[in-house]
C-alpha cells in the first residue's frame, strides 16, 4: 500500500468512514452480478486487485533487474 499515493493512513482513514457509515446501519448494500454487496466489499476487492498487480509489476522489475546483474548464457554452443 506504501509504494502508491494513497499510504496506509489514507487506507485506514478510508476504512473508518465505511465501518462508521455500516455500524449506524446507512444501508449501503447494493446487488451486482446477483449478489448483495457492501462497499466494503468493493474496497476489498480493488485492495486485493491493486496488490496482485503491484506484485506482478515488482516480479517483472525484480526480473529484469536480476537479467542485467547475470544474463542468460549462449545457446550456440
Amino acid at each position: 500500500i506504501g509504494y502508491g499515493y494513497v499510504g496506509p493512513t489514507e487506507m485506514r482513514l478510508i476504512l473508518i468512514g465505511l465501518n462508521t457509515a455500516l455500524a449506524l446501519g446507512s444501508g449501503l448494500g447494493f446487488k451486482l452480478v446477483g449478489l448483495t454487496m457492501t462497499p466494503l466489499d468493493i474496497v476489498g476487492l480493488a485492495i486485493v486487485g491493486a496488490m496482485a498487480l503491484m506484485l506482478g509489476g515488482r516480479s517483472v522489475m525484480n526480473l529484469r533487474a536480476l537479467a542485467k546483474m547475470e544474463p542468460a548464457a549462449s545457446r550456440r554452443g
